[in-house]
């Protein structure tokens, strides 16, 4: 988002966001502080999560390809 906002500044904007583009960083900062914060407190229940994700995304590139 904000590389398009600064390679193309005139293109239309069909959606605004408010406090753009600090409120989506502090979205990102926080949400990253809350997987670092989940592995150091509970590094078993984290990876287990982890390898939930990465089997649902090999089954979804997998079941993807087959159609």
């Amino acid at each position: 988002m904000a590389v398009l906002r600064a390679r193309e500044p005139g293109l239309p904007r069909p959606v605004r966001t408010w406090g753009c583009p600090w409120t989506p960083a502090l979205l990102v900062l926080l949400a990253g502080w809350m997987v670092v914060h989940s592995v150091a407190e509970r590094p078993a229940a984290s990876l287990a999560g982890l390898a939930t994700l990465g089997a649902g995304l090999v089954l979804h590139r997998a079941l993807g390809r087959a159609r």
